[in-house]
């Protein structure tokens, strides 16, 4: 046996690097591991690009003031057996050449089949590749490996990254960056340009970003800071955060819930089973959900929010207002615009409204303000419910023409007077006219109606079994 061979042995049975440590031509030993390593250094001109494209192996990528690229590529495998490592090691390829653009590195494995069997099969966890280089800080990067972490400091350039199975992590960065990752997390420093972002199974989290962003998780969450640019979110079964966005946001999940903060601009969120709360946005809001609940602050535009088994909670909308769930009660504070809301199940209640109003529920109350006065308008308001009770409170000198009707199941006596049946089931601080009681079998009808101020825009309130409650509000 040869010095080295006695060295490697002794090796294994100490296992420690501080007792012995070999070295030929880039083989070495340090602590329990095998290690073999490549070193190559480039003068370089900013602005160039660094292309790493890598079988297997970690990527580490630092900054410096200097005009050279430095590259260090190490192999390592844990093992107790100096041959076997250098059969090992001797199995990938490294390739480090400098290029018209800047900067090429190449690891691959060789395509033995007899040895790949053998070895694959002793050693596949065991052995690894490390790719650290340092670049200019004005510098491009194009980085991939199959089977591998990336990671980068602060850069000036594009960076294209993309690992079948590891995690990316970005420094800060003015430049484009394009991250995909099979089975892994993707985290971003803060960032002055467009963000494009894909994983299949692991969490997003970007920015702050000066640009475009859009991101993608198939079961994953995603979270962005703040943002400067429009924003486009997807995952199929994660949830979404979404920062303050001075832009447009369109996001989307299947089995997650969403959260924004302030937008300043257009939101679009959708969520098939979970609840929806979005901050103030600044235009129009379209947002739905099949099983949860919708919370939207102040809106300076439009909103569109549909459930099938959630509450409805909106803020001020400075527009129009569509509200339908199925099984949830709606919320609305004041609107300066038509509010249509529509619930099978719950309850419904309107805030000040400016503009016309039609809500209507199978088995809930509805209560509304109406502050809306001008009777030049031509506003359309209608209230009604099949199984609850509907109060609103009006302007003391709105102009209107109010129109209750309440069907009932019970027996009219037919020897009191109409007004008892009109003051038991509609209560007005205005004076209604009784018109008539329509009575056939089983079905009972109770109508009052009247002109107030001279008369305006109609008032329909129409229930079955429920109640009527009509107030005057004069201190506004």
């Amino acid at each position: 046996m040869n010095r080295n061979g006695v060295v490697a042995v002794l090796c294994a049975f100490l296992w420690t690097s501080s007792a012995c440590s070999t070295q030929e031509f880039g083989f070495e030993r340090e602590g329990r591991d095998y290690i073999e390593g490549d070193q190559e250094r480039f003068e370089v001109n900013p602005g160039g690009t660094l292309t790493v494209d890598a079988e297997l192996g970690a990527i580490y990528i630092r900054s410096s003031n200097n005009d050279e690229v430095d590259v260090l590529v190490r192999k390592r495998l844990r093992s107790t057996d100096a041959d076997q490592a250098r059969k090992a090691f001797s199995n990938v390829e490294i390739d480090i050449k400098q290029v018209d653009k800047g900067v090429r590195i190449e690891v691959d494995q060789i395509r033995n089949v007899t040895y790949r069997r053998w070895f694959w099969q002793d050693w596949p966890d065991r052995l690894s590749v490390d790719i650290e280089v340092t670049v200019p800080v004005e510098y491009n990067l194009d980085l991939s490996t199959i089977s591998g972490d990336i990671r980068t400091t602060n850069t000036v350039g594009d960076v294209t990254a993309k690992t079948l199975s590891g995690n990316i992590s970005t420094g800060p960065a003015e430049g484009n960056l394009s991250i995909k990752t099979n089975s892994g997390n993707i985290r971003t420093g803060p960032v002055v340009g467009k963000v494009h972002t894909i994983t299949l199974s692991g969490y997003n989290e970007i920015g702050p970003v000066n640009g475009e962003v859009k991101v993608r998780s198939n079961s994953g969450n995603i979270k962005t800071g703040s943002v400067e640019g429009n924003v486009q979110g997807k995952s199929l079964s994660g949830n979404i955060v979404i920062g303050p966005v001075h832009g447009d946001v369109t996001v989307s999940t299947n089995s997650g819930s969403i959260e924004s903060s302030f937008v300043d601009g257009n939101l679009k969120a959708s969520s098939l089973s979970g609840s929806v709360k979005t901050g103030p946005v600044k235009n129009d809001v379209t947002v739905s959900t099949t099983d949860g609940d919708i919370d939207t602050g102040d809106i300076g535009g439009s909103v569109q929010s549909s459930s099938l088994s959630g509450h409805i909670s909106i803020g001020a909308v400075n527009s129009n207002v569509k509200a339908n769930t199925t099984s949830g009660n709606i919320k609305v504070s004041n609107v300066f615009g038509v509010s249509e809301t529509r619930s099978l199940s719950g309850d419904i209640r309107l805030g000040s409204t400016h503009g016309g109003i039609v809500a209507s529920t199978a088995s809930g109350d509805i209560e509304g303000d109406l502050i809306d006065t001008d009777s030049s308008v031509d506003a359309r308001y209608q209230f009604q419910s099949l199984a609850g009770d509907i109060s609103i409170i009006l302007p003391f000198d709105m102009p209107a023409v109010i129109d209750a009707q309440i069907s009932i199941g019970e027996i009219i006596d037919p020897w009191l007077p109409n007004s008892w049946h009109v003051l038991r089931h509609i209560d007005s601080d205005f004076d209604l006219d009784v018109s008539k009681v329509e009575s056939s079998p089983g079905n009972h009808t109770i109508k009052a109606v009247g002109e107030i101020n001279g008369g305006g825009n109609d008032i329909i309130l129409v229930t079955n079994d429920g109640k009527i409650r009509i107030r005057s509000k004069d201190d506004w």
